[in-house]
C-alpha cells in the first residue's frame, strides 16, 4: 500500500494584487499622477507580470469619451491590433519587455498556477535581473518595485500585503520594509 504525501510549497505563479486597485506606473522624477491600471500582477520566482485588463482598459477609457455610449463607440472605431500597440511604460528599462499577452511562452501560460482569465491584451514582463529593489510599507498599502527611474507600485488584497510580500520572499525576492 503507498500513500501519497501532497508537499505544500508556494505556487508558482501568484495574483499579489487587489482586483479593485490594480497597480501604479510612474517616474520617480515625475510630478504629475501616476498611470493607474486594472489588472493582475504575477509573481513568481522569475519575473513579475503586470497583465493589463483589456475589457476594464477600454471601459475606462470609454467612460472618459462619455459612459458606456463612448466605450461602444471607441469599441467600434478602435481595431484590436491598436488597441494592443498601446505603450504603458512611460520609457524603455533595460530587460522589460511590453508585449501582447498572446506573446508569453507556452509554458507561462498554459500552467496550471497561471492566475489571469483573459487570453489578449498588454503584459509588462519585469524579470528578476531587471528589479533593482523591492519594498512594502503598511502606509503604502502595497508593494513596490523600482527599476531605474521607473516604479511600479502594486496595491495589494486589504490585509493581506504581509502575506504576499512573505510569498515573494518564498520565492527567493529581496523585499525591504517586512
Amino acid at each position: 500500500m503507498f500513500i501519497e504525501v501532497a508537499i505544500m510549497s508556494s505556487p508558482s505563479f501568484q495574483n499579489i494584487c487587489a482586483p479593485s486597485r490594480g497597480f501604479n506606473i510612474f517616474l520617480k522624477t515625475a510630478w504629475a499622477r501616476p498611470h493607474a491600471y486594472p489588472g493582475m500582477v504575477v509573481a513568481s520566482p522569475d519575473a513579475f507580470y503586470f497583465a493589463i485588463d483589456p475589457a476594464r482598459i477600454q471601459g475606462l477609457t470609454g467612460a472618459a469619451i462619455g459612459g458606456a455610449i463612448g466605450g461602444a463607440v471607441e469599441g467600434m472605431l478602435t481595431s484590436k491590433k491598436k488597441r494592443s500597440a498601446k505603450r504603458y511604460l512611460p520609457q524603455d528599462v533595460p530587460l522589460v519587455e511590453e508585449m501582447d499577452l498572446s506573446e508569453l511562452p507556452a509554458t507561462v501560460t498554459e500552467h496550471p498556477q497561471w492566475p489571469v482569465p483573459w487570453t489578449e491584451g498588454s503584459v509588462i514582463m519585469v524579470p528578476r535581473a531587471a528589479v533593482e529593489s523591492m519594498r512594502t510599507t503598511w502606509w503604502m498599502g502595497g508593494i513596490e518595485l523600482t527599476m531605474g527611474d521607473m516604479v511600479i507600485r502594486t496595491f495589494t488584497p486589504l490585509f493581506k500585503r504581509k502575506k504576499m510580500a512573505a510569498y515573494l520572499v518564498d520565492a527567493g525576492w529581496k523585499v525591504a520594509g517586512l
